[in-house]
C-alpha cells in the first residue's frame, strides 16, 4: 500500500485551529475585551485583509516591554494567546515579519524577552494547545534564534535542527536498535519495502500505552497489517531492556519491535520533545506524515485503500 503525499490529502493534515477572517475581524471585540488594548485599526482601512495585516503589524505598539510586573499576571501571556491567535490566518511571511518585530521589541528587557519566549513555546510546541502549529513554531524559532541572550539563542537553534530533520517527502533518518531476537541492526535494516507506522514510545508513559492501545485496536490497521500492506515499527525509547521486553509481550506479535541503541534524542535525530511520536513512512522510507495520531493514521490508511481501489 502507497502511503499518500501530504499535498494529495491537504485536508488530513490541516492546522488544528482554523481562525476565519469574519472571526478576526471582530477581535477588538471579543478577545481584546479585557487585559491589553492593542491601538485600534484607523477607519480609513477598510479591507479586511488589510486590517488583518495592520493588526498584526501593530498589535504591541500600546504594549510596555519595559514593565516587568505585567509578567506577574495573566496579563502579559494573554496578550501573547491573542496575538498568536491573531497571526493564526495570517501568511508565512507576514507571520515571519510578525515574530521578528515581536522579538526586536521584547529585547528591551531580558526578563520579558524569555517570559514571551517561553510563552510562545508553551502554546505552539504543545500538541494539546488549541494553538498548537508546527509551521508557526518554526516561524517564531527563526526570530528568536537571533536573540542576544545566548540562552534563548541556543535553544531555539537546537529546536529548529530537530524541526528540520524528518520532514515530509525526507527519507527517514536511520539509527542502531536491537531486536527482541537480541540482533543488533538499524532501522532501515527492519524497514521493509511496504508502508510503514514508526512508534516511539516510552513503556512508562501514559500516553504513549493509550496511544498503543488504540492502535492495537484500530480495524484499519489491523487489517493492513494482516494484509501485509503496511508493517507496524515500535522503538522503545529510554527504558532498560528487561522493562522493554516486558512492554513489547503487551504489543501484538505481528508488530516489528525494537529499543534504540543510538540515543536518539542526545543525537537529535528525531523531534521527540513529546512522546509518543507517530511517523507514516512511504514504501521507499520516506517521511508522508509527522507528529500525527491514530485519526491520522486511519485517515491515510482509508484514503490510500481508496485510491488503490481506483
Amino acid at each position: 500500500m502507497e502511503i499518500p503525499n501530504k499535498q494529495e490529502v491537504e485536508d488530513i493534515s490541516m492546522k488544528r485551529i482554523i481562525l476565519t477572517l469574519t472571526l478576526l475581524l471582530a477581535i477588538p471585540a471579543i478577545l481584546f475585551a479585557q487585559g491589553y488594548q492593542p491601538k485600534p485599526v484607523p477607519e480609513k482601512i477598510k479591507g479586511g485583509e488589510e486590517r488583518l495585516q495592520y493588526m498584526a503589524r501593530h498589535y504591541w505598539d500600546a504594549y510596555d516591554f519595559r514593565d516587568t510586573t505585567l509578567l506577574r499576571t495573566d496579563y502579559a501571556e494573554q496578550a501573547i494567546v491573542d496575538y498568536t491567535a491573531l497571526l493564526q490566518s495570517t501568511s508565512s511571511e507576514e507571520q515571519r515579519k510578525a515574530w521578528q518585530n515581536l522579538f526586536n521589541k521584547a529585547a528591551k528587557r531580558e526578563q520579558t524577552e524569555r517570559y514571551f519566549y517561553a510563552t510562545a513555546v508553551r502554546y505552539l510546541d504543545n500538541r494539546e494547545s488549541p494553538l498548537y502549529s508546527p509551521e508557526m513554531l518554526e516561524l517564531m524559532l527563526q526570530a528568536a534564534q537571533s536573540s542576544e541572550q545566548a540562552d534563548i539563542s541556543s535553544k531555539a537553534s537546537f529546536r529548529l535542527r530537530l524541526l528540520s530533520g524528518n520532514r515530509v517527502g525526507q527519507s527517514i533518518a536511520d539509527f542502531r536498535i536491537k531486536t527482541l531476537r537480541g540482533e543488533m541492526t538499524t532501522l532501515y535494516g527492519v524497514l521493509e519495502n511496504k508502508a510503514a507506522l514508526l512508534l516511539f514510545y516510552d513503556p512508562d508513559c501514559e500516553d504513549c500505552k493509550y496511544a498503543i492501545y488504540r492502535i492495537r485496536h484500530s480495524q484499519t490497521v489491523r487489517e493492513a497489517v494482516a494484509q501485509k500492506q503496511m508493517q507496524v515499527v515500535a522503538v522503545c525509547i529510554g527504558a532498560d531492556e528487561k522493562l522493554w521486553r516486558v512492554a513489547c509481550d503487551e504489543m501484538p506479535p505481528s508488530w516489528t519491535h525494537a529499543l534504540d541503541k543510538t540515543d536518539i534524542r542526545a543525537q537529535a535525530l528525531y523531534d521527540l520533545s513529546e512522546l509518543p511520536r507517530l511517523y507514516m513512512v512511504d514504501s521507499q522510507h520516506r517521511v508522508a506524515a509527522k507528529d500525527i495520531d491514530i485519526n491520522h493514521i486511519n485517515e491515510y490508511l482509508g484514503f490510500a485503500r481508496a485510491r488503490n481501489n481506483n
